[in-house]
């Protein structure tokens, strides 16, 4: 291989490196404010023909109220949220994503609704 492809090679592969670390412009359209967090079980494993295990992860949902609507999203095992904290955020695929330092953090959407005013 001569040095024009290495160089050509070398280039491509730090451009697509500075491209993905480089901090992504996504808007959060979403805002609203924590109004509860409680721990949810979650029920893993299987068992068949007797054979297998079965157990429980606990996870972290909370409430989120946006004004007409909410959202109950999940998140780990430690509690990353607080009651009263104000959120942005954007809902992609099932997700909810927040704004963090250089990732965003992301909760699963396991409800949402209309709230009662």
């Amino acid at each position: 291989m001569s040095f024009t492809r290495y160089l050509a090679a070398f280039l491509l592969i730090a451009t697509f490196t500075l491209a993905r670390d480089e901090p992504s412009k996504a808007t959060y359209p979403e805002n609203g404010k924590v109004v509860s967090a409680r721990i949810a079980s979650e029920t893993v494993g299987s068992v068949v023909m007797g054979v297998g295990s079965v157990g429980q992860i606990k996870k972290w949902v909370y409430r989120v109220n946006c004004g007409d609507h909410y959202f109950d999203l999940q998140g780990g095992g430690k509690q990353s949220l607080q009651v009263d904290q104000a959120l942005d955020f954007r809902i992609e695929k099932g997700k909810a994503y927040l704004p963090g330092g250089k990732k965003e953090a992301s909760y699963r959407v396991v409800g949402m609704g209309k709230t009662d005013q």
